[in-house]
């Protein structure tokens, strides 16, 4: 399907254009500040990269699981009492494509392959954080076709970082005011 497209787990010596990729998407600092920490702090966490044939870093998702008590941590929209969650649960947290290598199912490749390692560690619900400007919905169209729902809107979902100075928002500037649109998907 992607065979000029070459996927592979997260090594050190890819970080300096990861954090390239995550600054232009994101904000200063997203990555060593926000993503890096949490890929420390679970074990569990998937990181994927994507490279072209010509060896060149497109893009990368993040996702990583988390017990249930510590959703509260990750999302505090209240969650439809149909959705019957289990101990494990999958954050997908972080998807980003350069610009030119976009619109070719790159996203999508990457995040398919976190949901899968979810599945394959039996993890059977698994929440979306898509980044939301005014009328923008980062990954909107992505967690759509992968048949994630939208459970609703989480506002300031970044303030507190901004906050504490973890990241500077690439749209806010140094205070971020940007929503997270919650999406859920059940992996059974």
């Amino acid at each position: 399907m992607h065979s000029n497209i070459e996927l592979q787990n997260f090594s050190s010596e890819m970080m300096a254009e990861l954090v390239v990729i995550s600054d232009y998407f994101f904000g200063e600092r997203y990555f060593e500040n926000h993503i890096y920490p949490l890929y420390l702090q679970y074990p569990s966490s998937i990181l994927k990269v994507a490279f072209s044939s010509s060896n060149v870093m497109v893009g990368f998702a993040f996702g990583f699981s988390i017990s249930l008590n510590r959703l509260p941590e990750f999302i505090s929209i209240p969650i439809p009492s149909t959705i019957h969650l289990l101990e494990n649960i999958g954050i997908l947290n972080t998807v980003a494509i350069r610009n030119e290598f976009q619109k070719q199912h790159i996203g999508k490749l990457l995040t398919q392959q976190i949901l899968d390692e979810f599945r394959n560690r039996k993890i059977r619900s698994c929440f979306a954080i898509g980044w939301k400007y005014q009328d923008t919905i980062a990954a909107d169209h992505l967690n759509k076709s992968l048949h994630f729902q939208i459970l609703g809107e989480q506002s300031d979902y970044w303030l507190q970082e901004t906050l504490e100075e973890k990241f500077r928002c690439s749209v806010c500037g140094k205070i971020c005011h940007c929503s997270s649109q919650i999406y859920y998907q059940s992996l059974f």
